[in-house]
């Protein structure tokens, strides 16, 4: 016998959806072996270094042959937290695109 839904629990599985939908976005990352990105300027270097710094980065700037390499390794997992899908997706993205391994979820709490 199949029993029928009640509205209240039909509203409180809408309810969790939404809040879970609503929350703060994570993005987990890392990177095992080290990279190296080349750049001709180094203020982009520079730049580049400081933003994989921010993000936990072990990094090392190599200047030779009239360029800039920033190399740089995330050995462990780490989180960042984002407010909305929209910065979730370009971060995720971004991180794929320098090399990264990502798993995105959506925190509940």
């Amino acid at each position: 016998m199949k029993l029928p839904l009640s509205p209240m629990f039909l509203l409180l599985c809408f309810i969790s959806t939404v809040s879970a939908a609503d929350g703060p976005k994570s993005i987990a990352f890392r990177l095992t072996e080290w990279k190296s990105l080349h750049f001709d300027n180094s203020r982009e270097a520079q730049q580049q270094m400081k933003t994989l710094k921010q993000l936990g980065c072990e990094t090392q700037l190599v200047q030779h042959a009239g360029h800039t390499d920033v190399k740089f390794l995330a050995a462990k997992w780490t989180k960042v937290s984002l407010d909305s899908q929209e910065l979730a997706d370009q971060w995720e993205e971004w991180l794929k695109t320098t090399g990264f391994e990502t798993l995105h979820g959506h925190d509940t709490a």
